[in-house]
């Protein structure tokens, strides 16, 4: 896996500490699982994890031979723009469930593999020997267990012309219709009434906010993709904002002013709750690194139920993949592994698959003693194995690399707000081009975290910001926030705007 991601590095270009001038997206695809549109008919079939993490650019491809049998392949490489044109590989002789630990290695490459993406939830994929189909995110589970008392709580980020921060919103969606959004500069408490979802899942709202001798007209536009969330305002007047959200927590509000709301989801690194949420994405096991090809794991934990996909080997050597679904309760789950015969081939025609057989149940958990804040770890016991660190399987270089925190991000401290573009680095610390606001990487007993510095201006006081490393850029600091808004390619972390179809 090291030497996998080394390779998808010299593409990059980042090994050297260049960053190549390809075109920034207005979008993020979601990591996790995808699907061909044409081959969902409530059976089992084939489908597709993806992971996309800056440029870089990971997928497997979960199918079947011509004889029935289950198999898997993968492609990575980087994304120009909004697509990639990849070899798609196939491996042999790696781990199979039970068994001894041993390294894969090549088995063929079976052609090029080409992505396009529309959005962070939608695109194309045209596989060797067949046409290009339509792709999306596989949502099932859209918002959890989500009674009408309970709230949903974003973080949304304005963006200007450019595609910049520029102002932070806080919105709470509860299941009865009622919206209400937060401003702190200026401040705001605006409550909106909200229509049904329609058949694009767009929910309109509209509200009035007090205006200087009367009121103004405000309609606000959502679509929630999971942990995402695109808005559109349009308050009466003023040129229409864009919005990217993206989910902090489901909770219960307090039902007295000195206590507490109750956390059921925390979706931000570093966050409270029943059920920490694990980005979904691509995993492997720690001990596992050998600098050779192995197997891994796509991880989708959506809300209170969980996916797992696990790409392993036979005993005989032959690529295969393992699958299920569990609940996911105070941050582990338990889930039945099944095989699977008889779906489509590459370059086959069109026919459902089958469940073969029960392969046994494999724990996944991230409710760790020792480091609680830090969901890029875990463990996982498969069925016959002891138990196993899993982590998030890195594209590019992530911690102590300063580059992996560079973009355009949103601190908060109770009642200040920072906007920040981090995009010089001197020694072992990371600023903005001013030098007034800086981090770097702080290695601990149980993790490395990341720390950041204000220094004091006119009007804001000095403000020292700790909080875990995330993937996504989404994490709960000391006081606050810290949400990354664009990556350091420019790439914006949400899903895109509004999508009309």
């Amino acid at each position: 896996m090291k030497r996998l991601r080394r390779q998808i590095l010299l593409l990059l270009g980042v090994a050297a500490g260049m960053a190549p001038a390809w075109a920034a997206r207005d979008f993020t695809p979601l990591a996790g699982t995808w699907v061909i549109d044409a081959e969902l008919d409530g059976k089992p079939g084939r489908g597709l994890a993806v992971d996309v993490q800056g440029n870089a650019v990971v997928l497997q491809v979960y199918g079947y031979e011509t004889d029935g049998a289950a198999t898997f392949y993968m492609a990575s490489g980087q994304m120009d723009g909004d697509s990639a044109v990849l070899p798609l590989q196939k491996f042999k002789g790696g781990v199979a469930l039970g068994g001894a630990v041993q390294d894969a290695a090549l088995a063929e490459s079976v052609g090029n593999v080409r992505l396009q993406f529309a959005n962070g939830v939608q695109g194309s994929i045209q596989l060797p020997g067949e046409p290009a189909y339509a792709m999306r995110r596989f949502i099932f589970n859209p918002r959890g267990e989500q009674p009408t008392y309970r709230r949903q709580r974003f973080a949304l980020a304005e963006l200007d012309a450019e595609r910049h921060p520029v102002g932070l919103w806080n919105l709470e969606v509860y299941g009865s219709g009622r919206l209400i959004l937060k401003g702190q500069a200026p401040s705001a408490y605006w409550y909106f009434v909200c229509q049904p979802a329609d058949e694009h899942g767009t929910v309109e709202c509209s509200g009035e906010v007090p205006a200087d001798t009367s009121t103004k007209k405000v309609r606000l536009s959502y679509q929630q993709h999971l942990y995402d969330l695109s808005v559109l305002m349009e308050v009466e007047g003023e040129p229409a904002r864009r919005m990217v959200g993206a989910y902090q927590d489901t909770a219960t509000p307090r039902s007295m002013p000195s206590s507490a709301d109750q956390i059921w989801f925390s979706g931000f690194q570093g966050g409270y709750g029943g059920q920490r949420i694990p980005e979904p994405g691509t995993w492997i096991v720690r001990d596992e690194k050998t600098g050779k090809p192995g197997r891994g794991f796509s991880l989708d934990v959506q809300f209170d139920q969980a996916l797992l996909q696990v790409f392993n080997y036979r005993p005989d050597g032959r690529a295969t993949f393992h699958m299920g679904s569990g609940e996911y309760a105070k941050s582990k789950a338990q889930i039945a592994l099944k095989t699977y015969q008889g779906g489509r081939y590459l370059g086959g025609p069109w026919q459902s698959a089958s469940e073969a057989s029960d392969a046994g149940l494999t724990t996944v958990n991230f409710d760790r003693i020792d480091s609680y804040k830090n969901m890029n770890e875990g463990s996982i016991r498969l069925p016959q194995e002891p138990l196993r660190v899993i982590e998030r399987f890195e594209l590019q270089p992530t911690r102590p690399d300063l580059a992996s925190l560079m973009g355009d991000w949103i601190f908060t401290d109770r009642d200040l707000e920072f906007f920040v573009a981090l995009n010089r680095i001197n020694g072992k610390v990371l600023s903005n081009e001013a030098g007034d606001f800086q981090c770097q990487f702080i290695e601990l007993l149980t993790d490395t975290v990341v720390e950041c510095t204000s220094v004091a201006a006119t009007d804001k006081r000095a403000v020292r910001f700790s909080f875990p490393f995330s993937y996504r850029g989404r994490s709960v600091a000391t006081g606050g926030i810290a949400f990354r808004v664009r990556d350091r390619f420019g790439n914006l972390t949400g899903v895109g705007p509004l999508i009309k179809q």
